[in-house]
């Protein structure tokens, strides 16, 4: 399984209004089974991200926050651990 076949969340760029738009995104269980084969994790309990989408023609710029609670193996003990995960978000595409 490649990175690109767990998850994708579509939205349609005619859809976005000009004064921009706000999205949150929760993935399903059934990805966070995949996204943590994918990675190599014991588990993804949840995964979220919160995200401003704002349009310019044919560009996009999405900025915001994607938070994780994943369990993990420690490569010393090889215990399981959970860890809460938070970064920032920041992609700009265009369509053709």
């Amino acid at each position: 399984m490649s990175e690109a076949d767990f998850y994708s969340h579509r939205i349609k760029v005619d859809e976005i209004p000009e004064r921009g738009q706000t999205v949150e995104i929760a993935v399903p269980d059934e990805a966070l089974q995949a996204i943590a084969q994918v990675y190599g994790l014991v588990a993804v309990s949840s995964l979220t991200a919160s995200l401003a989408l704002k349009r310019k023609g044919k560009e996009v710029l999405a900025t915001g926050v994607m938070q994780a609670h994943v369990t993990q193996t420690c490569v010393v003990t090889l215990d399981a651990f959970e860890q809460d995960v938070r970064d920032a978000a920041l992609c700009r595409t265009c369509r053709a």
